[in-house]
């Protein structure tokens, strides 16, 4: 057992194989495992930054929908062929 294991405790560590060096959560970064838990805000991060892009995009949409950007769509075309359009229904509304 290394000098390392005794002074965490590890008296189980000595059974196992050591995770990979690329891991997030190498055993060399125990206790506070910095590289893993920078891993994990960058990531977080990451996605409120995409999840708040597309709150936005879709907010920026709706407004330009309602203030009838798409109408030109649906003239002159049946039935058939207005809701075949989908998500570019002048009608359709992104919800969030």
């Amino acid at each position: 057992m290394s000098d390392r294991q005794q002074q965490l405790g590890c008296e189980e560590c000595t059974d196992r194989a050591d995770p990979s060096p690329l891991s997030s959560l190498a055993a060399n970064a125990a206790p506070r495992y910095v590289p893993g838990n920078a891993f994990n805000l960058c990531g977080s991060s990451v996605m409120l930054i995409l999840a708040a892009g597309l709150w936005a995009w879709q907010v920026r949409e709706n407004r330009a929908k309602a203030n009838g950007r798409d109408d030109w769509r649906i003239e002159g075309k049946t039935q058939a062929e207005i809701e075949a359009l989908g998500q570019k229904l002048p009608g359709f509304r992104y919800s969030y």
